[in-house]
């Protein structure tokens, strides 16, 4: 990781991803992948997008504690 915010949202990430066993997780870097920064318009890290069919249905920025980003990711994956 190259900021302590995307360290950070990487490990709560990591610790809630087991309860979206269908999901796949792709952490980038502005480093050596600025061609999905580019195509997703991210202007500032961390930031998380999900999506669903190739389209974006939900984005965050900065650092959420694992039991909101637990809450966010269920409320717009709509699960649970």
């Amino acid at each position: 990781y190259s900021c302590g915010g995307c360290a950070e949202l990487g490990g709560a990430v990591r610790e809630i991803a087991g309860e979206f066993p269908d999901a796949v997780f792709r952490f980038v870097s502005a480093e050596t992948d600025a061609d999905v920064f580019r195509q997703y318009g991210i202007d500032r890290v961390p930031c998380l997008i999900v999506t669903k069919s190739g389209s974006e249905v939900g984005r965050c920025y900065g650092y959420q504690p694992p039991e909101i980003l637990l809450l966010w990711l269920q409320n717009v994956i709509g699960t649970k």
